[in-house]
Protein backbone atom coordinates (compact mmCIF):
# COMPACT_ATOMS: atom_id res chain seq x y z
CA UNK A 1 0.00 0.00 0.00
CA UNK A 2 3.10 2.56 0.70
CA UNK A 3 4.35 1.71 -2.46
CA UNK A 4 1.40 2.45 -4.28
CA UNK A 5 1.08 5.88 -2.29
CA UNK A 6 4.66 6.79 -3.25
CA UNK A 7 3.64 5.93 -6.96
CA UNK A 8 0.88 8.02 -6.87
CA UNK A 9 2.67 10.82 -5.48
CA UNK A 10 5.32 10.43 -7.93
CA UNK A 11 2.47 10.79 -11.16
CA UNK A 12 1.18 13.35 -9.43
CA UNK A 13 3.84 15.58 -8.74
CA UNK A 14 5.10 14.42 -12.87
CA UNK A 15 1.53 15.27 -14.20
CA UNK A 16 1.96 18.79 -12.85
CA UNK A 17 5.64 18.96 -13.95
CA UNK A 18 3.79 18.39 -17.77
CA UNK A 19 1.36 20.93 -17.07
CA UNK A 20 3.99 23.16 -16.02
CA UNK A 21 5.81 23.05 -19.38
CA UNK A 22 2.53 23.22 -21.03
CA UNK A 23 1.75 26.75 -19.28
CA UNK A 24 5.09 28.10 -19.80
CA UNK A 25 5.33 27.20 -23.53
CA UNK A 26 2.35 28.67 -24.41
CA UNK A 27 2.68 31.84 -22.77
CA UNK A 28 5.87 31.81 -24.24
CA UNK A 29 4.83 31.47 -27.96
CA UNK A 30 1.94 33.77 -27.06
CA UNK A 31 4.90 36.57 -25.92
CA UNK A 32 6.68 35.57 -29.43
CA UNK A 33 3.72 36.06 -31.45
CA UNK A 34 2.55 39.16 -30.42
CA UNK A 35 5.68 41.21 -31.38
CA UNK A 36 6.33 38.33 -34.56
CA UNK A 37 3.29 38.78 -35.96
CA UNK A 38 3.79 41.25 -38.49
CA UNK A 39 7.11 39.95 -40.30
CA UNK A 40 5.40 40.64 -43.87
CA UNK A 41 4.38 43.88 -43.19
CA UNK A 42 7.63 44.59 -41.87
CA UNK A 43 10.05 43.55 -45.40
CA UNK A 44 7.44 45.79 -46.94
CA UNK A 45 8.28 48.89 -44.83
CA UNK A 46 10.38 52.33 -45.54
CA UNK A 47 13.22 53.46 -43.29
CA UNK A 48 13.34 56.71 -41.60
CA UNK A 49 17.24 57.24 -40.37
CA UNK A 50 16.16 60.66 -38.47
CA UNK A 51 17.81 60.04 -34.84
CA UNK A 52 16.34 61.31 -32.09
CA UNK A 53 18.38 64.47 -30.58
CA UNK A 54 17.23 64.88 -26.80
CA UNK A 55 16.28 62.89 -24.15
CA UNK A 56 15.99 62.22 -20.29
CA UNK A 57 18.92 61.08 -18.49
CA UNK A 58 17.80 58.34 -15.59
CA UNK A 59 19.35 55.37 -14.09
CA UNK A 60 17.36 52.72 -13.42
CA UNK A 61 19.23 51.15 -10.44
CA UNK A 62 18.85 54.71 -8.64
CA UNK A 63 15.49 55.88 -9.65
CA UNK A 64 13.95 52.84 -10.14
CA UNK A 65 11.06 52.03 -13.17
CA UNK A 66 8.96 53.60 -15.02
CA UNK A 67 5.25 53.08 -13.36
CA UNK A 68 2.12 53.27 -15.26
CA UNK A 69 -0.94 55.15 -14.56
CA UNK A 70 0.25 56.61 -11.56
CA UNK A 71 -3.17 58.43 -11.32
CA UNK A 72 -4.57 58.60 -7.76
CA UNK A 73 -3.49 60.14 -4.14
CA UNK A 74 -3.04 56.65 -2.98
CA UNK A 75 -0.61 55.83 -5.99
CA UNK A 76 1.76 58.45 -4.93
CA UNK A 77 1.66 57.95 -1.22
CA UNK A 78 2.15 53.53 -2.31
CA UNK A 79 4.51 54.47 -4.83
CA UNK A 80 7.00 57.85 -4.39
CA UNK A 81 9.36 56.13 -2.26
CA UNK A 82 10.07 52.89 -4.46
CA UNK A 83 10.35 55.41 -7.50
CA UNK A 84 11.25 58.11 -8.94
CA UNK A 85 9.73 57.80 -12.60
CA UNK A 86 5.79 57.98 -13.02
CA UNK A 87 3.60 58.21 -15.82
CA UNK A 88 0.62 60.24 -15.90
CA UNK A 89 -2.35 60.80 -17.42
CA UNK A 90 -3.45 64.44 -18.38
CA UNK A 91 -6.59 66.32 -18.97
CA UNK A 92 -6.97 69.70 -20.16
CA UNK A 93 -9.31 72.14 -18.73
CA UNK A 94 -10.33 75.13 -18.34
CA UNK A 95 -7.27 77.16 -17.20
CA UNK A 96 -6.16 73.75 -15.80
CA UNK A 97 -4.81 70.65 -15.64
CA UNK A 98 -6.22 67.02 -14.74
CA UNK A 99 -4.89 64.01 -13.55
CA UNK A 100 -7.45 61.53 -15.20
CA UNK A 101 -7.26 59.10 -18.18
CA UNK A 102 -11.13 60.23 -18.93
CA UNK A 103 -14.66 61.54 -17.83
CA UNK A 104 -14.56 58.65 -15.39
CA UNK A 105 -11.24 60.03 -13.26
CA UNK A 106 -12.20 63.45 -13.91
CA UNK A 107 -14.17 63.56 -11.37
CA UNK A 108 -11.91 62.82 -8.48
CA UNK A 109 -10.97 66.48 -9.32
CA UNK A 110 -7.34 66.15 -8.66
CA UNK A 111 -5.54 69.33 -10.37
CA UNK A 112 -2.16 68.55 -11.48
CA UNK A 113 -1.06 71.07 -9.13
CA UNK A 114 -2.73 69.64 -6.24
CA UNK A 115 -1.13 65.84 -7.81
CA UNK A 116 2.73 67.42 -7.35
CA UNK A 117 2.16 68.82 -4.32
CA UNK A 118 1.54 65.45 -2.62
CA UNK A 119 5.14 64.38 -3.36
CA UNK A 120 7.98 65.00 -0.25
CA UNK A 121 10.39 65.91 -2.81
CA UNK A 122 10.06 66.17 -6.56
CA UNK A 123 14.13 67.03 -7.07
CA UNK A 124 15.38 64.90 -9.34
CA UNK A 125 11.70 63.50 -10.31
CA UNK A 126 10.58 62.35 -13.97
CA UNK A 127 7.23 62.14 -15.30
CA UNK A 128 6.08 60.94 -18.46
CA UNK A 129 2.84 62.94 -19.05
CA UNK A 130 -0.05 61.23 -21.62
CA UNK A 131 -2.17 64.15 -22.62
CA UNK A 132 -4.84 62.68 -23.68
CA UNK A 133 -7.58 65.68 -25.15
CA UNK A 134 -4.84 67.83 -26.86
CA UNK A 135 -5.43 69.56 -29.76
CA UNK A 136 -4.81 72.71 -31.95
CA UNK A 137 -7.24 75.20 -29.65
CA UNK A 138 -5.47 74.08 -26.71
CA UNK A 139 -2.02 73.52 -26.95
CA UNK A 140 -0.83 76.51 -25.91
CA UNK A 141 -3.04 76.56 -22.53
CA UNK A 142 -1.27 73.15 -21.64
CA UNK A 143 1.80 75.27 -22.09
CA UNK A 144 0.86 77.75 -20.19
CA UNK A 145 -0.30 76.14 -17.03
CA UNK A 146 2.09 73.63 -17.23
CA UNK A 147 5.06 76.48 -17.07
CA UNK A 148 3.19 78.23 -14.36
CA UNK A 149 2.85 75.14 -12.44
CA UNK A 150 6.55 73.96 -12.36
CA UNK A 151 7.47 77.25 -11.32
CA UNK A 152 5.98 77.35 -8.37
CA UNK A 153 6.00 73.93 -7.45
CA UNK A 154 8.76 73.47 -4.60
CA UNK A 155 11.01 76.19 -6.26
CA UNK A 156 11.18 74.98 -9.08
CA UNK A 157 12.40 71.64 -8.86
CA UNK A 158 10.85 69.62 -11.26
CA UNK A 159 12.49 70.96 -14.58
CA UNK A 160 11.04 70.83 -18.07
CA UNK A 161 13.49 68.42 -19.36
CA UNK A 162 12.49 66.08 -17.06
CA UNK A 163 8.96 66.18 -18.41
CA UNK A 164 7.63 64.39 -21.64
CA UNK A 165 4.59 65.57 -23.08
CA UNK A 166 3.30 62.35 -25.21
CA UNK A 167 1.31 63.75 -27.97
CA UNK A 168 -0.71 61.94 -30.99
CA UNK A 169 -1.23 64.15 -33.37
CA UNK A 170 1.46 64.85 -35.17
CA UNK A 171 0.06 68.20 -36.39
CA UNK A 172 -0.44 69.36 -32.69
CA UNK A 173 3.54 67.46 -31.71
CA UNK A 174 4.08 69.85 -33.98
CA UNK A 175 2.76 73.03 -32.97
CA UNK A 176 4.18 72.46 -29.59
CA UNK A 177 7.85 71.89 -30.74
CA UNK A 178 7.39 75.49 -32.46
CA UNK A 179 6.27 76.83 -29.50
CA UNK A 180 8.87 75.21 -26.76
CA UNK A 181 11.67 74.99 -29.71
CA UNK A 182 13.91 77.72 -28.42
CA UNK A 183 13.91 76.66 -25.03
CA UNK A 184 17.26 75.41 -23.80
CA UNK A 185 15.28 72.97 -21.22
CA UNK A 186 12.24 72.04 -22.84
CA UNK A 187 9.92 69.76 -22.26
CA UNK A 188 10.96 66.07 -24.09
CA UNK A 189 8.32 65.58 -26.91
CA UNK A 190 6.99 62.13 -27.88
CA UNK A 191 4.74 60.53 -30.25
CA UNK A 192 2.25 58.22 -29.62
CA UNK A 193 2.39 55.91 -32.29
CA UNK A 194 -1.64 54.93 -33.32
CA UNK A 195 -3.01 51.31 -33.06
CA UNK A 196 -2.82 49.78 -36.40
CA UNK A 197 -4.95 46.92 -36.91
CA UNK A 198 -2.14 44.80 -38.99
CA UNK A 199 -4.29 42.04 -40.08
CA UNK A 200 -4.97 43.89 -42.92
CA UNK A 201 -1.82 44.10 -44.14
CA UNK A 202 -1.54 46.30 -47.81
CA UNK A 203 -3.50 49.44 -45.22
CA UNK A 204 -1.46 48.79 -42.49
CA UNK A 205 1.80 49.14 -44.66
CA UNK A 206 0.71 52.20 -46.76
CA UNK A 207 -0.72 53.76 -43.37
CA UNK A 208 2.81 53.16 -42.30
CA UNK A 209 5.18 54.09 -44.84
CA UNK A 210 2.82 57.36 -44.92
CA UNK A 211 4.10 58.32 -41.33
CA UNK A 212 7.38 57.08 -42.36
CA UNK A 213 7.74 59.82 -45.23
CA UNK A 214 6.61 62.68 -43.62
CA UNK A 215 7.87 61.83 -40.49
CA UNK A 216 10.90 64.32 -41.15
CA UNK A 217 7.93 67.13 -41.06
CA UNK A 218 7.54 67.19 -37.26
CA UNK A 219 9.73 66.91 -34.72
CA UNK A 220 9.64 64.28 -31.50
CA UNK A 221 12.16 62.96 -29.40
CA UNK A 222 10.70 59.94 -29.03
CA UNK A 223 8.01 57.24 -29.99
CA UNK A 224 6.03 55.79 -27.67
CA UNK A 225 3.99 52.37 -28.16
CA UNK A 226 2.60 49.50 -27.15
CA UNK A 227 5.17 46.47 -27.20
CA UNK A 228 3.38 44.56 -30.12
CA UNK A 229 4.93 47.22 -32.83
CA UNK A 230 8.12 47.12 -31.75
CA UNK A 231 9.33 45.60 -34.51
CA UNK A 232 7.64 47.59 -37.23
CA UNK A 233 9.01 50.68 -35.19
CA UNK A 234 12.34 49.06 -35.47
CA UNK A 235 11.95 48.56 -38.84
CA UNK A 236 10.41 51.98 -39.51
CA UNK A 237 12.52 54.37 -37.76
CA UNK A 238 15.65 52.22 -36.68
CA UNK A 239 17.84 55.43 -34.99
CA UNK A 240 14.83 56.84 -33.04
CA UNK A 241 14.38 56.49 -28.87
CA UNK A 242 11.71 54.19 -27.89
CA UNK A 243 8.84 54.09 -25.23
CA UNK A 244 7.03 50.87 -24.87
CA UNK A 245 4.46 49.58 -22.72
CA UNK A 246 2.29 45.96 -22.19
CA UNK A 247 -0.46 46.46 -20.37
CA UNK A 248 -3.07 44.15 -18.58
CA UNK A 249 -2.53 44.11 -14.73
CA UNK A 250 -0.56 42.24 -12.65
CA UNK A 251 -1.94 38.23 -13.19
CA UNK A 252 0.71 35.95 -13.56
CA UNK A 253 0.05 35.65 -16.85
CA UNK A 254 1.14 39.37 -17.69
CA UNK A 255 3.59 39.02 -15.72
CA UNK A 256 5.32 36.58 -17.26
CA UNK A 257 4.49 37.66 -20.82
CA UNK A 258 5.35 41.29 -19.83
CA UNK A 259 9.12 39.67 -18.60
CA UNK A 260 9.92 38.36 -21.80
CA UNK A 261 8.89 41.06 -23.87
CA UNK A 262 10.98 43.21 -21.74
CA UNK A 263 14.16 41.03 -21.59
CA UNK A 264 13.99 41.10 -25.68
CA UNK A 265 13.38 44.86 -25.59
CA UNK A 266 15.72 45.91 -23.23
CA UNK A 267 18.57 44.55 -25.01
CA UNK A 268 18.24 46.82 -27.69
CA UNK A 269 19.67 50.38 -26.88
CA UNK A 270 17.09 52.14 -28.76
CA UNK A 271 14.27 51.42 -26.38
CA UNK A 272 14.38 54.45 -23.96
CA UNK A 273 11.60 53.31 -21.23
CA UNK A 274 9.64 50.26 -20.76
CA UNK A 275 6.80 50.86 -18.46
CA UNK A 276 5.64 48.64 -15.54
CA UNK A 277 2.11 48.50 -14.26
CA UNK A 278 2.04 49.25 -9.91
CA UNK A 279 2.50 45.54 -8.97
CA UNK A 280 6.55 45.73 -9.28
Amino acid sequence: MAVKNIKNKYLLLFLLFIILIIYILNHTLSAYNYIYNDKNVISKLYENKSYTNAYILYNSEQDGKWLHHMNSVDDVNSFQSKSKLFEVDILIGSNNLYVAHDDSELQNNITLNAYLSLFNNLNDRKFWFDIKNIDTSNYMSLLTVLDDILKNSQNGLLTKSNIILEIGDLNVLKLVYNAVKNDTTRYRLSWYFPYINLDTEENSISIINEYVNSADGYFFDYISSDIKYYNILEKAFPNRKKLFWYTGGCVIERKYKRMLLYLYAEKNKNTEILLYPACI
